[in-house]
């Protein structure tokens, strides 16, 4: 199970949600990890700690959003990032089931698809 703990400047454990910023420092333990990417439950995949590499599933729709994603990270991953991200899309997404059957282009809500996902995942642990 995923865990977020939060501690202040003095290392005593705060509860609450939302996001804090300054004199707290974050601690996050990942349910689903595929290499240096990171799934939080929120639907956003994650490079490592950069957040600028940080790809929100919830708005792909339609397989031009998968695509568009792959391709803007396409000359700056590595090879071993660029499959484990293709990895993570198609575990989360199945984007052959969900997006494009048989060369048909469909629509989806990949909220739906998200907690699916976690629901599968939360239930198989």
């Amino acid at each position: 199970m995923s865990t977020t703990r939060i501690y202040d400047t003095e290392g005593v454990e705060v509860t609450g949600s939302g996001i804090i910023r300054g004199g707290y420092r974050v601690e996050t333990i990942y349910e689903r990890q595929w290499g240096n990417w990171r799934l939080f439950k929120s639907g956003h995949l994650q490079l490592g700690k950069d957040i600028s590499r940080c790809i929100d599933l919830k708005t792909c729709t339609d397989s031009a959003g998968i695509l568009d994603w792959i391709f803007h990270y396409r000359g700056r991953l590595s090879p071993q990032d660029t499959y484990d991200l293709l990895e993570a899309i198609d575990d989360v997404l199945y984007p052959c089931k969900n997006y494009c059957s048989w060369g048909s282009s469909k629509t989806q809500n990949p909220k739906e698809l998200i907690n699916s996902y976690w629901k599968t995942t939360d239930a198989n642990t």
